[in-house]
């Protein structure tokens, strides 16, 4: 890794674009995440909040939207659940959401920007999202995926640095905390 923060020191930064309906699902999946010991209270945290508000900032078109999106970053203890479920328990959510969704699929694209150092722990964060039941095993596991991957070709310049990202996806090279 260090070898590729000193190369990544010399590059532009990283970019990625998506949907504004796929930056609304990767951006639950960075709330949800940042409960997480790993990342809750780090610089690893800053980075992953700093991208997800990037998103926000991208896709939400207006001021209802923002605040849906915010009380996401507000939770006292995110969690998947709660993040994935908002919309689902609340009416004025789901015809808030329904209508974004039909008025994104005519606009550009969301984007967010980061040194690619942060975009390497925002990819991790996003291995860690879909190794949660409530995001993998949901429609968003493949978005939030998808995602990732993204920034791992994007990131990864040599085979060394491809191997270690391929393994953040591939649950059976987990390794167990104890």
């Amino acid at each position: 890794m260090e070898d590729a923060y000193a190369r990544w020191e010399s590059m532009p930064p990283a970019v990625v674009a998506m949907s504004r309906s796929d930056a609304w699902t990767v951006l639950l999946a960075l709330q949800a995440v940042m409960s997480h010991p790993a990342f809750a209270g780090t610089g690893m945290g800053a980075a992953v909040e700093s991208w997800g508000r990037q998103l926000q900032e991208s896709a939400c078109d207006n001021a209802e939207l923002y605040a849906v999106a915010e009380r996401g970053w507000n939770r006292a203890e995110p969690d998947t659940a709660s993040a994935r479920d908002d919309g689902a328990t609340n009416p004025a959510t789901v015809r808030l959401m329904t209508d974004a969704y039909t008025r994104w699929k005519a606009m550009g694209q969301a984007s967010a920007t980061a040194s690619r150092r942060d975009t390497w722990v925002v990819m991790m964060a996003l291995q860690l999202a879909v190794s949660h039941p409530a995001i993998g095993e949901t429609a968003m596991g493949p978005v939030v995926e998808s995602a990732g991957r993204q920034l791992q070709a994007g990131l990864c310049d040599d085979l060394e640095l491809y191997a270690m990202a391929e393994a953040g996806w591939d649950r059976a090279a987990d390794v167990d905390q104890c």
